[in-house]
């Protein structure tokens, strides 16, 4: 699935000088991004990166409209 090859591209970026300095270098261009993935055996698409966005998008809307809960007096 691509989508576990997005995480671990992801943490191949984080782990991994010679990649760090790649990702760098793409301008935050996404073809140039998905490029260096497949270059390094990843298969990630556009869509991958599209709906990752979403998924932290709405992973930080739970967490910054997370109500605390009432304490007992």
């Amino acid at each position: 699935m691509s989508r576990d090859d997005l995480n671990n591209f992801i943490h191949a970026v984080e782990h991994n000088f010679l990649l760090r300095k790649a990702i760098r270098n793409c301008k935050e261009n996404q073809v140039e991004i998905l490029k260096v993935a497949k270059d390094h055996g990843f298969k990630i698409t556009i869509k991958d990166l599209q709906e990752d966005s979403k998924a932290e998008a709405i992973n930080s809307w739970f967490i910054s409209s997370k109500i605390d809960p009432l304490k007992k007096l």
